[in-house]
């Protein structure tokens, strides 16, 4: 009796299937789109206060207060003679901040962030008083103008100034910081060699050794001890 062949046909994927591997590597593709990825700013890691202001910050409090007195006046200036409000508030957020790390005893980790802002808004200040300067058609200061015109002048020309001013300063108090904690540097020449090696020694906190003794007792001959 002759068999009849037949063939079976493969197993057909349903679209459902298929629409389901498309969409799971699909999302699969979505979070590996290296497009996607977050950037990074990167930042200096600036120094934390711990205990007391050092030498250099105390010596540089005066001058600390000079700067941020002229930078309040400046900052008023703005205010009301340049009627400059938003930049006028966001110097005011600096100048306060400066206020705030100088009330604090000093803080080197509020003045780093002081000169961080400092230094973009005397850049962006900078910038702003060179286009108006080139784009004026009346010159900076005259004597036929009055008082007024050249005191807004004079405002124009110090809100840079002072912006950097304070940057500058707080970033001798950041490379004092980071690099000496006393902020003097102490020289040992002129100083006997042991006197230097002591000095290093004790600011590490090792004690300085101030003896040595090789060996001692009486010295023999050789072949002394033989018959």
């Amino acid at each position: 009796r002759a068999g009849v062949a037949c063939s079976v046909p493969p197993p057909h994927k349903s679209s459902r299937t298929q629409r389901g591997s498309t969409s799971s590597h699909g999302s699969v593709q979505k979070y590996t789109n290296p497009s996607k990825q977050a950037m990074i700013l990167p930042m200096p890691s600036f120094p934390s206060a711990s205990g007391p202001p050092s030498c250099y910050m105390k010596s540089k409090e005066q001058l600390t207060i000079f700067v941020l007195v002229l930078q309040s006046v400046i900052c008023v200036s703005r205010l009301v003679l340049l009627l400059d409000i938003m930049g006028g508030f966001i110097m005011g957020i600096c100048v306060g901040l400066g206020w705030y790390a100088y009330k604090e005893d000093m803080n080197i980790t509020y003045f780093c962030y002081w000169g961080m802002m400092c230094a973009f808004n005397g850049i962006f200040d900078l910038v702003k008083f060179i286009d108006f300067w080139v784009k004026s058609p009346s010159p900076l200061f005259s004597s036929e103008a009055g008082w007024q015109y050249n005191l807004v002048s004079t405002t124009l020309i110090m809100v840079p100034v002072v912006m950097i001013m304070g940057a500058v300063l707080a970033w001798y108090m950041y490379k004092s910081a980071t690099g000496d904690d006393s902020g003097v540097y102490e020289p040992t020449y002129g100083r006997s060699g042991a006197a230097a090696r002591s000095s290093v020694s004790q600011s590490y906190g090792t004690p300085a050794r101030t003896s040595f003794q090789a060996f001692g007792g009486s010295g023999q001959r050789l072949g002394q001890g033989k018959a």
